[in-house]
């Protein structure tokens, strides 16, 4: 990787502008969708370097997902919006956590927002399936409308939150807008159906924050999924006798 790196340093070149740098085509290939190589090098303003310099993370993460990948029987990606093997630069940047570089990616691209991983996730349910509380406050404040965007699985963001057992995400969410806890998945279940049904009692955490936020939790309790079971009825479905008990102490 440093030889890499190296080896980059040294084909950067100042062009007659200064807000311009001249790099070669094969490493502006790997920013896509930012630029694109045109015979062997281009001229690219000079934000998009900070995504240049950030190339040797986002290639550490993309060697590490397609080392996933094999273990499991997956070949990796190829092609060339695939560089970093089907992860999207603006969630690497939310991997890394490096607000800086995301505001970056952003600012000269704001519709990738909306992009997809390979996992069918956008940039807010990745930060949030993370953890990462201060990415989805920044992501939520700069892109409000991000916070309806479903996932591939119909799913949002506070299903995921809530999957990984985040209360401190859940609760970025709910400062910033308590009805965003009561969205349904494609199943019409809330996140608390999604952390009642959970086995082994995995979410009792979760479920104990989300039935004692006033009014939500009430409305989280009533609530049914399309197969007219309440939170109460999936925890039951997966003996979680710790979260009934805790379910029936807020249930009227």
């Amino acid at each position: 990787m440093d030889q890499d790196k190296s080896r980059l340093d040294e084909k950067i070149e100042l062009g007659s502008s200064q807000t311009t740098k001249k790099l070669p085509g094969s490493i502006l290939h790997c920013c896509s969708p930012f630029t694109s190589p045109s015979n062997s090098s281009t001229l690219i303003p000079r934000h998009v370097i900070t995504l240049i310099q950030a190339f040797p993370f986002i290639t550490d993460i993309a060697m590490e997902n397609g080392s996933r990948r094999r273990h499991h029987g997956h070949p990796p990606r190829s092609g060339s919006q695939n560089v970093v093997q089907g992860i999207p630069v603006v969630h690497a940047a939310v991997m890394d956590r490096n607000q800086d570089l995301l505001q970056t990616i952003l600012t000269r691209q704001p519709d990738l927002i909306n992009a997809y991983d390979e996992a069918g996730r956008t940039p807010l349910s990745c930060a949030a399936r993370c953890g990462y509380a201060e990415m989805v406050e920044y992501l939520l404040k700069e892109f409000p409308i991000s916070i309806s965007k479903r996932d591939k699985d119909s799913s949002y963001a506070v299903h995921k939150a809530c999957l990984g057992g985040h209360i401190d995400v859940l609760k970025v969410f709910h400062s910033y807008s308590p009805k965003s806890l009561l969205v349904q998945d494609r199943n019409g279940r809330t996140i608390l159906h999604v952390a009642a049904k959970e086995h082994r009692d995995k979410l009792k955490h979760v479920v104990t924050y989300l039935v004692a936020l006033p009014d939500i939790g009430e409305q989280l309790l009533s609530k049914t999924d399309e197969e007219g079971d309440t939170p109460f009825a999936l925890a039951s479905e997966s003996n979680n006798c710790q979260i009934q008990k805790i379910l029936k102490q807020y249930m009227a």
